[in-house]
Order: structure tokens, then C-alpha cells, then sequence
């Protein structure tokens, strides 16, 4: 970045302040290049696991299967264009979907089609042991889940209200950078003494 101003380093975002030099845009091509690129890949079987989720005489029309296809790609701009931190949206899919596929669907599916199914030894001591668990892996997972699916989303909310970019102080600053920003800003309201 070029053109910043003195103290940027202790405004909010201060990686975002000043002007992106010629190497930055050019990274930046080619990481879009790059987002489209896997796009290419993701989208399309997003819309493929999305549809087999319909009835297969709506997906047998031509307008569903374009609707669902615009509608993905319409999610992924709106995350894309909307989601500032990452980490947080990282949050959201690991409370969300990797406890569901690591945790909930794996117990659930032992006893779907486990081998006590297969050889009918669900009976005894041993059996009603693994069931308990179970029962407490399961509801540790649904613990989970929920709980770290609602501080996912309070983190996104809390972060789309959010100073803006350039604005001092940022949260988290310490003093002795507030007292180097106040010496080169003698007039910034936030350093009235």
C-alpha cells in the first residue's frame, strides 16, 4: 500500500488504509482469477448435492435446475462480497458442518447400519455401554453445534458493525500506540487530554 497517512498503524483496518500499489492489483487479478477459476469446480457440485436434495420431477426441469444453479452462485457472491473476516465465517462451517459430518453423522449412522444390524448382537452389557457413549458423544456434538453455531453468527453480526476503515482508535490498541498516533495528530478528538 502507498500514499498512507502517519499513524495508519493504529486506525481500524490499517492494512486497508492508502492506495494498493501496481503488485497488489495484480495480486488481486489473480486471485479473482484464481476465485472464478475454482468456482468453476465448486458451484457445480454444490448444484449437483442441492438437487439431489429436490424431487427428481423438479429437477427434471430446465428452469429449477437453472434457478438453483443462479442461486448458488448468488450465495457465494453475497459471502463473498459481504463476509469482511474469514475466520469468523471459518467458525460458522466448522460449528456447522464439521461437527455434523465428524460427530452427529457417524453415531447416527452406527446405528442405521452398524454391525450389531448385521449380525443381531444388540443386546448386553457391552451394547448398552457404547449406547450411553454415544448418547453423551452425541449430545456433546449437538452441544456444540448449537452453541458454537450461535457465537459464530453473533461474531459476524458484531464484526458488520464495525468501525470504519481508518478510523482511530482501533479496539485492542495499546496505549503507548495511542500516545504515538496523538503526537502526530495533536488535534484527533480521541486524543484530547
Amino acid at each position: 500500500r502507498r500514499d498512507q497517512f502517519p499513524g495508519w498503524w493504529a486506525t481500524v483496518n490499517p492494512w486497508n488504509t492508502g492506495t494498493p500499489t501496481g503488485f497488489a492489483d495484480a495480486l488481486g487479478w489473480g486471485l479473482t482469477l484464481h476465485l472464478l477459476c475454482s468456482d468453476a469446480i465448486y458451484v457445480p457440485v454444490t448444484v449437483v448435492a442441492t438437487e439431489a436434495l429436490l424431487p427428481r420431477s423438479w429437477v427434471a426441469r430446465r428452469s429449477v435446475s437453472i434457478t438453483v444453479r443462479v442461486f448458488v452462485a448468488l450465495v457465494r457472491l453475497i459471502v463473498a462480497a459481504q463476509v469482511q473476516d474469514f475466520i469468523k465465517m471459518t467458525n460458522l462451517t466448522s460449528a456447522a458442518c464439521v461437527t455434523m459430518n465428524n460427530i452427529i453423522l457417524p453415531v447416527l449412522c452406527f446405528y442405521v447400519v452398524g454391525p450389531h444390524r448385521l449380525n443381531g448382537t444388540g443386546v448386553g452389557f457391552r451394547f448398552q455401554l457404547r449406547r450411553l457413549v454415544h448418547a453423551m458423544i452425541l449430545a456433546f456434538g449437538v452441544f456444540s453445534m448449537v452453541f458454537g453455531t450461535i457465537s459464530a453468527l453473533r461474531d459476524l453480526h458484531a464484526a458488520s458493525s464495525a468501525p470504519l476503515t481508518g478510523s482511530f482508535p482501533r479496539p485492542g490498541c495499546s496505549q503507548e500506540c495511542r500516545e504515538a498516533y496523538c503526537a502526530l495528530h495533536l488535534r484527533e478528538p480521541h486524543c484530547a487530554r
